[in-house]
Formats: structure tokens, sequence, C-alpha cells
């Protein structure tokens, strides 16, 4: 990711370059950045300095780039909950539907897809803590770690 640069500024001259540039692009902020890096010494001055320099158009490019990402990501996510949501009323409507004693199989099939399909939406939204943030920001007036819970 190649934004410009200067030959004075230290990470311009670093091997880590990319990747810095890659985590300004994303808004990590800059405590994260001098985290990531410690063998270069950096403070907030050499990031802030480093910035000034990059070439705007560029970075607005790679920005708009990674935030459309970042929605496709989002899409999936709601379309993967949404076939789960599918698959868990229909697992329960068949379980509920079915009667154990004269149909066990039918039963203990859609039972542990049921099962399954809430375990999956659950470790969705209980995953890393980026993609839990993400998620909370996705999804934040919703209650659905309750309706998982129902579920359980």
């Amino acid at each position: 990711m190649n934004l410009n640069g200067n030959g004075k500024c230290k990470i311009c001259r670093s091997p880590f370059r990319d990747q810095i540039d890659k985590m300004i692009v994303e808004g990590q902020p800059y405590s994260q950045i001098i985290a990531a890096f410690p063998q270069l010494n950096l403070n907030k001055a050499n990031i802030s300095n480093h910035k000034k320099h990059l070439n705007p158009a560029v970075l607005q490019e790679a920005r708009e780039k990674y935030h459309a990402h970042l929605e496709e990501l989002a899409e999936d996510v709601v379309d993967e909950i949404e076939a789960l949501d599918a698959v868990i009323t229909k697992a329960f409507r068949i379980f509920q539907t079915f009667d154990g004693e004269t149909k066990p199989r039918v039963v203990e099939v859609w039972t542990n897809t049921l099962l399954r399909a809430i375990k999956l939406k659950k470790e969705i939204f209980s995953g890393d803590e980026p993609v839990k943030r993400f998620l909370d920001d996705l999804f934040l007036n919703s209650n659905l770690d309750e309706e998982v819970e129902s579920y359980e």
C-alpha cells in the first residue's frame, strides 16, 4: 500500500511501512500502532508527521476501499444470520410438530440442526473482540443475544 512518502520520515524508511499505513487507513489509535512496532521506538509525533506527508487523495481512496470492504463483510454477516434464523425457525417448528415417539429420527435430526444453528449464531455474536465490537456496532439496538439465549 504505497501512499507516497518522505525519505526523512522514520516510518517511510521502515520495513513495516505498509503495515503502519494499513493501520492508519483503518483508523487504528496511535497507541496501538506504537505498541505493534516496539522495535521502531515510535511516538505520536512520528505517526502524526507521517500522516501529514501521505498523499491525501490516495489515503482517502484507501479508506473508501477499506470501508466498502467492511460493508461487504457486514452484508455477509447479516445474510448468514438471516439464514441461521430461518433454519432455527424451521427446525423449531418441525421439532414442535413431530412426536418423538412416532418419528424419533426426524425429531433427532431437526433437534441437532436446531442446536447447531443456535451454536453457530451464538459463535458469530461472541467471537473475537474486534468481531464482537463490529457486530455490537452493527446491531447496537438489537436484542439478538437474548433471542439466542431463549433458544437454548
